[in-house]
């Protein structure tokens, strides 16, 4: 009799910030969504990648937003814990813990508050007010404002 065992790798705990209160905790490897147990808010600990037209009013992940080359995204607010990367069109206005990422022929459109901003060349920045913020989902953080141009 041949017996099949299944091989489990046990997936290491991940730190995680929430991305509406800023709380940092750490959670199970395997979750996926859950409750932050500071604010009680819901939160999605996956990567947000947007492919097709997305319309709402918020989006809020612990993880990355993605904006493909094809991707257009059109919404109030972005709330993102580990980065922002934009390869198509993002008109919100953003607030994450990580990089802001607006790659060459990419449209960005809004307020953005972030530790650190790259912009290649060739992409398109319209209006908005740019902060370099350490801790961006941190309520209470006042941002301070950044001048861009010459």
């Amino acid at each position: 009799m041949l017996r099949l065992t299944r091989m489990l790798k046990p997936t290491p705990p991940k730190r995680i910030v929430c991305s509406h209160c800023g709380h940092d905790f750490v959670v199970g490897g395997k979750a996926m969504t859950l409750t932050c147990p500071s604010c009680y808010q819901p939160l999605t600990l996956e990567d947000v990648i947007v492919k097709t037209v997305r319309w709402g009013g918020r989006i809020e992940t612990c993880g990355m937003l993605v904006v493909e080359r094809r991707g257009q995204v059109f919404a109030k607010s972005v709330r993102s814990s580990l980065g922002i990367e934009v390869c198509g069109v993002l008109q919100a206005d953003v607030r994450t813990n990580g990089p802001v990422i607006i790659r060459n022929r990419a449209r960005f459109k809004g307020d953005c508050a972030a530790p650190r901003i790259h912009i290649e060349e060739g992409a398109v920045v319209e209006g908005g007010k740019f902060s370099i913020v350490p801790h961006a989902l941190q309520q209470g953080v006042a941002p301070a404002p950044v001048l861009i141009g010459s």
